[in-house]
């Protein structure tokens, strides 16, 4: 099942009762150059008031989901916010979940270490590390390309992959792809059943599914409403990191945590979990005994 959350115009008529249907203003599997005029003329995109398109799929044991949408900065900002994998463990490590990044080098190929943890506030020693592959596809001026992935997940899920790509998208703003897609394994259904029956009931993503005999559309659930609430999470970190792509400066953190909470908190259906002083409080405490690679240590407060 495929489908495509696109333009105001077709929210609005399936708010009212019609049938959600995939929008064609944008080939989430084209490559991205061909989106970029898509894109600029895309406008505020229900429900993500911003050009952004996002779609999800589950396809027997295949959980996939991919955003595409503007970044409101400079290319050369998102390249360099993106520069190397201490890079993206300092934008990784904005997820409400994330519990720790840190940055190997096995053979001599950089792999990215991530503590994930199943909510927020379980500890560190509760969260599953995955072992992501770091590779640049693409480097230029003009291109962007970067892959990682993990062989193995929790609850018998593998095959993890996390891409991006990313062009000019004119002088002043960068268009993006991010998808995020992993294969169920033998113990994925009873793991959700009881992700669904405590944290995440009541959950729900961002496309429309309708459930049919007429009934009027609804909020996608289950694997894919997380997997595209991850997604979106993941996609307003990298936007939250090309606002100060310096990651390094002293105060880039602490501004990147607040732009990423403000950012989740626009969708609070689909993102909102907790108050910004505890999630500052949660990402302090990982800053201050310097586990996070290319972030400076902690010196001071405020946004």
């Amino acid at each position: 099942m495929r489908v495509c959350t696109a333009v105001a115009v077709a929210w609005a008529a399936v708010m009212a009762g019609a049938a959600p249907a995939a929008s064609s203003a944008i080939a989430l599997d084209a490559p991205l150059q061909q989106s970029v005029d898509a894109l600029l003329h895309l406008g505020a995109v229900a429900p993500f008031s911003r050009p952004l398109v996002l779609e999800s799929r589950l396809d027997g044991g295949q959980v996939s989901a991919v955003a595409e949408g503007l970044i409101e900065r400079p290319f050369g900002d998102v390249a360099a916010a993106l520069a190397d994998a201490r890079h993206w463990c300092a934008l990784l490590i904005l997820h409400i979940n994330n519990k720790g990044c840190g940055v190997t080098s096995p053979g001599g190929h950089p792999h990215i270490a991530l503590k994930v943890a199943r909510k927020y506030d379980q500890a560190v020693d509760q969260a599953f590390e995955f072992d992501f592959a770091y590779q640049v596809l693409k480097a230029s001026a003009n291109e962007l390309a970067v892959s990682l992935e993990a062989p193995h997940g929790p609850m018998g899920t593998s095959d993890y992959g996390i891409h991006l790509d990313a062009v000019p998208a004119g002088d002043a703003r960068t268009a993006v792809r991010l998808s995020y897609a992993y294969k169920q394994g033998s113990l994925t259904g009873w793991g959700m059943d009881l992700y669904m029956a405590t944290v995440g009931r009541g959950k729900v993503g961002f496309s429309l599914v309708s459930p049919g005999s007429g009934k009027p559309a609804e909020l996608v659930s289950g694997l894919r409403g997380l997997l595209e609430r991850n997604l979106m999470r993941y996609f307003l970190a990298i936007d939250a990191a090309a606002n100060t792509p310096a990651a390094t400066r002293p105060d880039a953190y602490e501004r990147r945590l607040h732009d990423w909470f403000a950012a989740t908190e626009k969708y609070p259906r689909q993102l909102h979990e907790i108050d910004l002083e505890t999630y500052l409080a949660l990402k302090r405490s990982l800053q201050a005994v310097g586990v996070l690679p290319g972030v400076a240590p902690a010196s001071g407060r405020g946004p």
